[in-house]
């Protein structure tokens, strides 16, 4: 499959005023696994509508995610679960339009795969035929499996997410940072494992501990991509409202794996100062300095080295995989 979106059109009043950018290659599945292979990290971001997809692609976004998460960030829901397959076709259509080189990826909301693998694999060719995505995102657990074989049998590409799932928020319990037990990392790490068995062409995680992360990156061949979970993984994802805090947070407090970017705006425009704030994002991000340590939740190793009885096996399993990973400060 190709990238459905070909190069931008020369932008008429590039930031800043300078000459435009020479064209970009299309990201494609290809160049994914490449980037991993080379450790090349990759930059994404969740957008959802033209103008924010163009100020991406220029700033050098790599990947951009229509999310179910527009939900909160523009329709002003609570919380993904109302969003349709409807809604999430206009918003996917019109970031895929100015999305340029970027890989673009068409987030299946609830109820657009879990009921069957009929309803999975239509819903995800609709991302690709009438939004124009190159692939789709789908929340994962083991009892889901059937629905990415269901899409991948359909010669789709499918990302699978695991770790902090929205979708299942009621019964998560809430937003809870996952990979701090020896059941749930083994839980993440058999799932992972499955999916990539299963065709998904890479792995998002949100909010999973650090290590843990790190230990899902190192046991797949395919990309293992993260939101609030670390850096031990193959590319990093934000929400495009989060860096520019357009969303409101009211009296709960802004996750910690999400930075406020501030630039000097000078005599910059808005448009201008969007763009300098991706464009420092995707830099960071680049040269593996964002997440920042300030932005990063560990496991607690004493966890793992004093398991309740019977995960004794696991525990030792995961510590040694802990035990491989690049040390970081």
């Amino acid at each position: 499959m190709t990238h459905a979106q070909g190069p931008l059109p020369a932008a008429s009043a590039p930031p800043h005023g300078s000459a435009p950018a020479k064209p970009r290659p299309d990201v494609k599945v290809t160049t994914l696994h490449d980037m991993k292979e080379k450790g090349i990290p990759v930059a994404a971001l969740s957008i959802y509508d033209y103008p924010f997809a163009r100020t991406a692609a220029r700033a050098g976004a790599d990947v951009i995610i229509i999310g179910d998460s527009l939900g909160m960030t523009v329709l002003g829901y609570g919380n993904t679960l109302p969003v349709t397959m409807d809604e999430m076709i206009v918003f996917a259509s019109a970031a895929a339009r100015g999305a340029g080189p970027m890989f673009t990826v068409g987030d299946m909301p609830l109820g657009a795969y879990q009921a069957s693998n009929e309803d999975a694999a239509h819903n995800a060719v609709r991302f690709i035929k009438e939004a124009r995505c190159a692939a789709v995102k789908c929340e994962a657990s083991m009892k889901l499996l059937p629905r990415f074989e269901a899409i991948a049998n359909a010669e789709i590409l499918v990302m699978g997410h695991l770790g902090l799932n929205p979708q299942k928020i009621h019964e998560m319990g809430g937003h809870r940072i996952q990979g701090k037990t020896v059941e749930g990392t083994m839980e993440l790490l058999k799932t992972a494992c499955a999916l990539e068995n299963a065709g998904a062409f890479a792995i998002l995680l949100e909010g999973v501990t650090e290590e843990v992360s790190g230990i899902i990156r190192n046991e797949l061949k395919i990309p293992v991509y993260g939101i609030g979970s670390g850096r031990h993984v193959d590319g990093q994802l934000l929400i495009g409202h989060d860096p520019l805090d357009l969303y409101d947070w009211g009296t709960r407090p802004v996750p910690k794996y999400i930075k406020h970017y501030k630039p000097d705006a000078g005599e910059k425009t808005v448009g201008q100062l969007m763009y300098d704030v991706f464009s420092a994002y995707v830099r960071e991000v680049k040269a593996k300095q964002f997440p920042f340590p300030e932005n990063v939740h560990h496991a607690d190793i004493e966890a793992f080295k004093n398991p309740s009885q019977g995960n004794e096996k696991d525990a030792a399993h995961i510590l040694e995989r802990m035990a491989k990973l690049p040390k970081l400060t």
